[in-house]
């Protein structure tokens, strides 16, 4: 553990603890974050870049997709 920031966080614990710690407040964290959900306007934004699903050479012999 870092000891440089003890003072500035003096109830800090360590990683081991968290671990045991984090099944106890997921619900809280979820729900705190699902508040924090702006409501929906029913605009949305579309990214249109291409992904790289395969090597170049493999491109035209992908079939992911076919027939769709």
């Amino acid at each position: 553990m870092c000891r440089y920031l003890t003072n500035e966080f003096p109830e800090l614990v360590n990683y081991t603890r968290m671990l045991k710690l984090m099944p106890g407040v997921l619900v809280l964290i979820c729900s705190y974050l699902t508040h924090l959900q702006a409501k929906p306007t029913g605009i949305a934004f579309v990214d249109s870049s291409k992904l790289q699903i395969c090597h170049n050479l493999r491109i035209l012999r992908n079939q992911v997709f076919k027939g769709t």
